[in-house]
């Protein structure tokens, strides 16, 4: 499969009826999270969007006022995700580049915040980035990472579907809610979101909107999308190698490839 094959693909997903649901629901567990760290909402944020895509949180995030920089490896994702904010009128950063090299790229504090929304997933070396992330964030910014749970619906039929054909999922890892905290040290907020499954008709889609609330409640630990957000302090600033034997022995004892 071409990567401008698996692009296009990935930012058609979300004009399905099921992608928007997914957008929305993940979405507003993210504003849910993170607006209470940051005093107006987002407008004036500077932030980082790692592994951007298609550009879906780059813009709403642009939209709501922050200024964001937006950094993707795929020369075709980014082609996509510039075209579409030139269009919503967003003005937007964009820079090509590799997560775990953050420190390379941006060797000063200067963002609010650092998020990366199902990205880690397909890096060898995550905790690189989770260090790199915070190495990248003021004093008391923020860490916002979103992923594929592992222990949700999603993750199961992706494990069987990699038996019938290639995916873009394969050779990934998913996160449980433990090892993603293991990851990031333990100490962050988490939620989920996303409890309708896969390939769920469109006349159902409204009655899982109905329950997403009480799911996400109820059921916190087994929605497909995984949200942890951490408050970055002075003494959490990276010191390389820290814990990453352990790390990598628990992430990988928690790996899923697909």
């Amino acid at each position: 499969m071409e990567i401008s094959e698996i692009a296009s693909r990935y930012d058609r997903w979300f004009q399905t009826d099921l992608g928007r649901h997914a957008d929305r629901v993940e979405k507003e567990l993210m504003q849910r999270m993170l607006f209470p760290h940051f005093g107006s909402g987002f407008k004036g944020a500077t932030v980082l969007d790692l592994g951007c895509g298609t550009g879906q949180y780059s813009i709403w995030l642009c939209k709501k006022g922050a200024g964001v920089t937006a950094l993707d490896i795929s020369d075709d994702m980014l082609s996509i995700a510039r075209k579409k904010a030139e269009k919503e009128g967003c003005d937007i950063e964009f820079v090509k580049g590799d997560m775990e090299e953050l420190r390379e790229i941006f060797p000063d504090r200067r963002f609010d915040m650092a998020m990366a929304v199902t990205s880690l997933e397909f890096l060898k070396e995550p905790e690189r980035s989770v260090d790199g992330m915070r190495s990248v964030v003021k004093e008391g910014g923020i860490v916002a990472i979103g992923v594929l749970n592992s222990w949700s619906i999603w993750a199961l039929v992706r494990r069987i579907k990699r038996r019938r054909k290639d995916t873009v999922f394969r050779g990934v890892r998913f996160y449980s809610p433990t090892s993603l905290l293991e990851l990031l040290g333990g100490h962050s907020e988490w939620s989920s979101a996303l409890f309708a499954p896969p390939g769920t008709p469109s006349r159902l889609i409204r009655l899982y909107e109905r329950c997403e609330r009480f799911n996400q409640r109820v059921f916190r630990p087994f929605g497909a999308f995984l949200l942890a957000v951490e408050v970055v302090a002075e003494e959490k600033a990276p010191r390389p190698g820290e814990k990453a034997g352990r790390i990598n022995k628990r992430i990988n004892g928690d790996m899923q490839v697909m």
